[in-house]
């Protein structure tokens, strides 16, 4: 190998390193910004005021149940890709978290740095982009799933907390219609027949197929995928609950998962931790399910402090310390004919071989 292609990770890397350390400067200069607003605008203060008297305690177990939602994305990382080391794996996962957290690509930033440490161990490309995308089906579908139940139970009158067409009955009808549209995708694929592998039918079908591959792998879970993903939602919206409970009385829980779900629709922007973006929708959503505008938006900064700094914490160390990873040796073709030089002769010597150079 040449030197300029041994240099060709090196520069990777740092590309890489230069992300997550920009991501991190950007994310702490908008922190800073965001809790100086809130400090000094006058109609603020009712909120800075209800964060001073949080009772720590309750952000405590907060901060736990949100190291135990990165926990989870760790095992389902690990489920879904389940043929690598286990340590490597988790290592990608929680590396991913940090750059989903702070690089502004509304979390295809994580995707992709997991993709290169993947790549960067050998993986093929085209099974890194089948697994990444069976499992960000797999928590969407998590995400789908519980927004239908906690919206299901508050239409029906089985949960506490508003019963109303708008906010009740709509949500849990968008999630009913997104679920049957993924079935049909799995259904076309399964039934597809030979003309619809043409270019005009490709991008529907891989996402039929991604669908199918999904499904197989909630049919045969493993501890890891059935304790993984839920675990990676629901402490997180946990985490939201307790934060709000620091404030006040806390919120009935139903209403509070339709609330953090649609809320988390604002994180799409790509703002580098979804500061102000994120605060807002969730802040938002919770107003119009009937938190107090001040709980809710004190809550809610509680709450993103925890989200954001504990897996970007976390996940930059796991990324140095995947990088730091050895690499398992490239395989060695067998040597063939073309790399064996041949006997100059009268005719043709000093002629290439044909095919010379070929393996190289």
């Amino acid at each position: 190998m040449s030197r300029g292609a041994r240099a060709i990770p090196g520069i990777a890397s740092l590309v890489q390193e230069r992300r997550l350390r920009s991501g991190i400067l950007t994310g702490a200069l908008l922190s800073i910004l965001l809790g100086g607003l809130v400090l000094a605008l006058p109609g603020l203060r009712g909120v800075s005021h209800s964060i001073r008297h949080a009772r720590p305690g309750w952000v405590a177990l907060a901060a736990g149940l949100e190291v135990a939602s990165c926990l989870g994305y760790v095992l389902a990382f690990q489920g879904t890709f389940a043929r690598l080391p286990r340590r490597f794996a988790a290592l990608v996962a929680a590396s991913e978290q940090a750059f989903g957290a702070v690089v502004p690509l509304g979390g295809a930033g994580g995707i992709a740095a997991g993709g290169w440490l993947l790549a960067r161990r050998g993986i093929p490309v085209r099974r890194i982009a089948e697994r990444s995308a069976v499992l960000f089906l797999l928590t969407s579908a998590t995400n789908v799933v519980a927004l239908l139940v906690a919206a299901g139970g508050l239409a029906t009158g089985w949960f506490n907390g508003p019963h109303d067409m708008l906010r009740a009955a709509v949500p849990g009808t968008v999630a009913l219609a997104v679920l049957l549209v993924f079935l049909a995708l799995a259904r076309l694929a399964i039934g597809a027949s030979d003309h619809r592998s043409s270019v005009r039918w490709r991008p529907l079908r891989a996402v039929s197929d991604t669908t199918v591959a999904t499904l197989r792998l909630v049919q045969r879970p493993g501890w890891r995928v059935a304790v993984g993903a839920p675990a990676y939602l629901l402490c997180d919206a946990a985490a939201l609950w307790l934060c709000i409970r620091a404030l006040s009385r806390g919120v009935p829980a139903a209403p509070l998962l339709v609330a953090y779900l649609l809320g988390y629709l604002a994180n799409a922007i790509p703002i580098p931790g979804g500061l102000g973006v994120l605060d807002g929708g969730l802040a938002a959503a919770l107003v119009a399910y009937h938190v107090p505008a001040a709980t809710a938006l004190g809550g809610v900064l509680i709450y993103h402090t925890l989200a954001l700094w504990i897996p970007t914490a976390s996940g930059t160390l796991a990324f140095v310390a995947a990088v730091r990873e050895r690499l398992p040796p490239r395989p060695q073709p067998a040597p063939g004919i073309a790399q064996q030089r041949p006997c100059p002769s009268s005719q043709g010597a000093g002629r290439a071989p044909a095919g010379a150079g070929i393996s190289r």
